[in-house]
């Protein structure tokens, strides 16, 4: 049994993977950047944080043996306007350089880190093969943030801390995230295909995450960078159709011009006009099995059959 703190423990992905923990035997501790300790409803112990102003109440270190950096400001939510750009980056790399330079400081004999990053590493610009996690990084903002989010793990590593890099794909789940936004859509009969629909969505299950975070922080011989992406993609015509397919709707605006979702969502519509396979074959290749492999059937368990 490992005491495991997680940053970023009451967001969804977060909630989620302190539940696998604990039900693993797991202790879980969260940090919070809330004005008072808060819990979720399964009551983890709950310490004060705040990377901005350089504070961590330090009764979370005690016993530590993971540190798992989830935090981060969400990228959807905003137009990238220049300080939304900022908290971006600064939320995830800052509060990364912070926590090493506590744990440092405090003299915590930390045994494995693990951090959040994103399939944004790659070059999001079509391509037949599929990105693996040799690959280098591509252009643009969040492949700039997915550099330096990276580069702060590898202080952890660079200390001889085993570290761990979760390049995270479009998380599924009925709670929260994309499916719930497409959902709307489709029940007023809005769906369309954006751009020419041919555009990667590389995702995961929800479950599958947690279980590949449970599965990278138990098998002590891995280390480095893995893509944490279902083996089989989709475009961003065939996830249209699919729900199209189960909502039993006819896509009524065949496609969306690129321009028009320029001019409505900014910089943000590269997150839905751009995108390029990634592998998981590392991840399978080290032991790890997805139970949610096929995109129609990832939907048919979040949506029909729960």
């Amino acid at each position: 049994m490992s005491t495991i703190l997680i940053t970023g423990g009451s967001g969804l992905i977060g909630r989620a993977l302190s539940r696998t923990l604990r039900q693993n035997g797991h202790e879980v501790r969260h940090l919070s950047r809330a004005v008072l300790p808060r819990h979720s409803g399964d009551e983890y112990p709950t310490f004060r944080w705040d990377y901005r102003k350089k504070y961590l109440d330090l009764h979370a270190l005690d016993s530590l043996d993971v540190l798992i950096h989830l935090a981060g400001e969400n990228i959807g939510t905003q137009r990238w306007t220049p300080g939304q750009k900022e908290r971006i980056r600064s939320s995830r790399v800052d509060s990364a350089h912070f926590l090493f330079d506590t744990i440092q400081q405090q003299q915590i004999t930390l045994k494995t880190y693990i951090t959040a990053s994103a399939t944004g590493w790659y070059s999001d610009q079509p391509e037949d093969t599929p990105h693996t996690e040799s690959d280098p990084p591509g252009s643009g903002f969040l492949a700039e943030v997915c550099c330096e989010w990276e580069s702060a793990a590898d202080r952890f590593e660079a200390v001889s801390v085993r570290t761990v890099k979760v390049r995270t794909g479009v998380v599924l789940t009925a709670a929260g995230g994309m499916l719930p936004e497409l959902m709307r859509l489709f029940r007023y009969h809005l769906g369309a295909v954006p751009g020419n629909g041919g555009a990667w969505i590389n995702w995961i299950h929800l479950d599958d995450l947690c279980s590949l975070y449970t599965y990278l922080l138990e098998s002590e011989q891995l280390s480095g960078i893995f893509n944490a992406v279902a083996p089989e993609p989709v475009t961003q015509r065939e996830c249209m159709h699919l729900l199209a397919q189960y909502f039993r709707h006819k896509i009524l605006l065949p496609y969306i011009p690129s321009l028009a979702l320029y001019a409505a969502l900014g910089q943000r519509a590269r997150l839905i006009l751009k995108g390029s396979r990634v592998s998981s074959n590392k991840v399978v290749s080290s032991g790890f099995s997805f139970n949610h492999s096929r995109f129609e059937e990832a939907l048919n368990n979040l949506l029909v059959a729960r």
